[in-house]
């Protein structure tokens, strides 16, 4: 009886915040998450130079890297919203991995290393990718990305075994596993290689 009773008076409460006007609440809608404000290159290797000479005061920069999931090929040469960079101390003998976005700069991880890694010496790279996207764009990348709207774009700046600092822009469609790369002299933006 006692259990009926409850029973009873549960859908009593329920009834009468029913007629106040008061519900529970349901599924909630999720909060959408604001897109990433965008950073520049130079922005971002600025900050995160500041961040790893605090640690290492000799840290040179060895690559610079960031990526886009099913970007608009129009959008593409839209400044990235985050940036990964990595940097080589010699009296370490350390190599500092660092996350960049238009907020926040990070250490992500510090490796010792036994091997030298070639290091960016400046240059045109500071003007930033534009260029090189825009290469990457005429030499079949805009078709590509218009063919598989899906597909991840990554580009990545270092120096090759001889010195010479090279942007290598890529992209793949993971569901029909295509790809297209390019290699680009970044001092003088020759097209150095090209795989469909």
């Amino acid at each position: 009886m006692k259990t009926v009773r409850r029973l009873a008076t549960a859908n009593e409460i329920a009834i009468l915040l029913l007629i106040a006007g008061c519900t529970f609440p349901g599924p909630q809608e999720p909060t959408p998450t604001p897109a990433s404000a965008p950073v520049s290159l130079w922005d971002a290797y600025r900050r995160a130079d500041a961040t790893v000479r605090a640690e290492a005061s000799d840290a040179e920069l060895v690559s610079a890297s960031t990526q886009w999931q099913a970007i608009d090929p129009e959008r593409l040469l839209d400044a990235s919203s985050h940036w990964t960079f990595v940097f080589y101390s010699p009296s370490q003998k350390v190599v500092f991995d660092l996350t960049a976005d238009a907020s926040r700069v990070q250490v992500a991880n510090r490796t010792q290393v036994w091997t030298t890694p070639q290091t960016l010496d400046f240059g045109r790279w500071q003007e930033g990718p534009r260029d090189a996207l825009s290469i990457f764009l005429a030499y079949g990348g805009y078709d590509f990305l218009e063919a598989h709207p899906e597909a991840t774009v990554s580009l990545h700046l270092a120096a090759t075994e001889d010195g010479k600092t090279v942007w290598n822009v890529a992209a793949l469609d993971i569901a029909s596993r295509e790809t297209i790369s390019i290699q680009i002299d970044a001092a003088n933006l020759q097209v150095l290689a090209i795989s469909p």
